[in-house]
């Protein structure tokens, strides 16, 4: 503690008072006594100056008592001060920990939604429509899973410091929790000033985010709910919102969708969906059907096209297209794809000494299935343990896997590529089909997607592409498998035009796997009339 001049000078002198005090007075009584003789009282002199000078001591003593006790009393003070300003600081702090996002830095979901509390209750008493939206990055748990927890904290990072840009008094911005973030518009006149904000949302979007010296194209899905129509309270609002951003993403990546009634049902309906896709793993209720493909040199159906199917214990067959998407979003796609895996494995094992000894089984794999980090291990593990030859087995990839996380992907095909197993890129010539797919993966086929086939003896465009890539292809040595097939004027097109494979329902529909050497035998030699039947709208694995 640091003392007042003052003090200080009192704390020095303050043991030699008494002393000096009492000296004074022995000395002036001596000198009292000598100079005045006479004097009726001699000691009286010497008492008074005594006392006096007790007196003055005690005065100065308790002088340097009070200034000590200020100095305590200042200490204090400023003690007491530091500690308020640490008390404000910390509160402060948590304050803003609890309404701020660790990773990001934006508002998080709780103080989102006690902002959006306050502002319905605003929009309520004014008479104003308001806004909110759920964003979904589409496609962020594969590269999350694919590149790591660090990459995906830095993408996130990157958006809410787009997003941070659209927050304005009439907008509010938050990061919700993984991949979901949350805005809501206020003083909505239209609903063009929502689908601006949406705009806005997709134009922030637009641009490459660069992570790690690497380039990623990432979008987002949107559900749009409006107050009061589409909610007249915050939990209203949300639900329908969520709701509307599963139809969003149903409907296409990159997208945005209005809540409109029935489409709470309907995420209803996909939340049980996804919970019988639980149970469906565990009770066995998958089956693998095969789909013969047809080698046009040889006339031989060497091949087969591996396509799942669901028999739900209530709902009966369930079509793929219904349960994919499904399984994708959820992640169940993995262990549904390890499942098809190992029965394609299975079943090559046990057709080895058979009739269908030379067969071969394509599958499909997803992106999210490539970013699984032990793919190679299950894949490796299911070969070995089978007994199976790789070159029998066939990895039909989606595009997907060709436009998003290029470089992790190129290392993942290049190993499966080394195990031996033939790879073929599925529905080529839609979507973002590219010719540096043939130039700089390791494709062993391609595969013509049936959109260009169901035409191509009527329109003279889809006759060009379709000649196209199969001379491109073989160009480059790699075969081509036509799918979809349903007339014998499609076939006879293919043939003309060296074509190696073809499937469809002209040369054999999906069927168990127990109908496949039954089926061998009734056509062989034959010449693959058609099969009277309704277009596959099977979804492959």
């Amino acid at each position: 503690m640091k003392l007042p001049q003052s003090s200080r000078v009192l704390d020095f002198l303050g043991p030699w008072l008494p002393l000096s005090v009492a000296t004074f007075t022995l000395a002036m009584s001596i000198y009292a006594w000598q100079v005045e003789p006479g004097f009726a009282s001699p000691w009286l002199v010497p008492a008074l100056l005594f006392m006096g000078g007790l007196t003055i001591a005690g005065l100065l003593y308790l002088l340097r008592q009070l200034l000590l006790q200020q100095a305590d009393l200042a200490e204090a003070r400023a003690a007491l001060e530091t500690e308020t300003r640490q008390r404000r600081s910390a509160e402060s702090d948590l304050q803003r920990m609890a309404s701020i996002d660790e990773l990001t830095g934006i508002p998080n979901r709780n103080f989102f939604i006690e902002n959006l509390v306050h502002s319905l209750q605003v929009s309520a008493r004014q008479h104003h429509q308001l806004a909110l939206i759920v964003l979904d990055l589409d496609r962020f748990q594969v590269l999350n899973d694919s590149l790591g927890h660090g990459f995906g904290d830095q993408l996130l990072i990157q958006v809410a410091d787009r997003l941070s840009k659209l927050a304005c008094p009439e907008v509010m911005i938050a990061h919700s929790s993984g991949d979901e973030f949350l805005l809501f518009l206020e003083q909505v006149a239209s609903l063009e000033d929502a689908i601006e904000l949406v705009t806005g949302v997709q134009q922030c979007l637009e641009p490459s985010f660069c992570i790690d010296g690497q380039s990623h194209k990432i979008t987002g899905s949107m559900g749009v709910a409006v107050f009061p129509e589409g909610g007249n309270n915050a939990e209203t609002l949300l639900r329908n919102a969520d709701a509307a951003l599963f139809q969003a993403k149903a409907t296409g990546r990159n997208s945005f969708q209005f809540y409109a009634a029935g489409m709470h049902q309907r995420a209803l309906d996909r939340l049980q969906l996804e919970k019988d896709l639980h149970l469906a793993l565990e009770r066995d209720e998958f089956i693998l059907y095969m789909q013969p493909q047809l080698n046009l040199a040889d006339g031989r159906q060497s091949s087969v096209e591996a396509l799942i199917r669901w028999q739900h214990p209530t709902r009966g067959l369930v079509p793929p297209l219904e349960f994919i998407p499904a399984a994708e979003e959820s992640g169940l796609i993995i262990p549904i794809g390890r499942w098809v895996l190992e029965n394609a494995c299975r079943y090559l094992s046990s057709w080895r000494g058979t009739a269908l000894d030379h067969m071969s089984i394509a599958i499909n794999l997803s992106g999210r299935e490539l970013a699984s980090p032990d793919l190679l291990e299950a894949v490796s593990g299911m070969l070995t343990r089978y007994a199976v030859d790789p070159s029998k087995l066939k990895i039909e990839l989606t595009e997907e896997i060709f436009i998003d996380n290029i470089e992790h992907n190129m290392d993942q095909l290049l190993r499966l590529d080394q195990l031996g197993l033939q790879l073929a890129i599925d529905d080529f010539g839609v979507g973002y089909s590219s010719l540096a797919y043939l130039r700089n993966f390791p494709v062993s086929l391609v595969k013509i997607d049936r959109s260009f086939i169901a035409h191509v003896v009527e329109r003279p465009d889809d006759a060009v592409i379709v000649r196209a890539v199969i001379n491109l292809a073989h160009n480059l040595g790699i075969p081509v498998v036509a799918e979809g097939i349903e007339t014998q004027a499609q076939l006879d097109f293919l043939r003309d035009n060296h074509c190696d494979l073809i499937q469809g329902y002209f040369t054999g529909h999906p069927m168990p796997a127990k109908a496949l050497l039954a089926h061998l035998s009734r056509t062989a030699g034959n010449d693959h009339s058609a099969e009277t039947s309704e277009p596959s709208s099977g979804l492959t694995l």
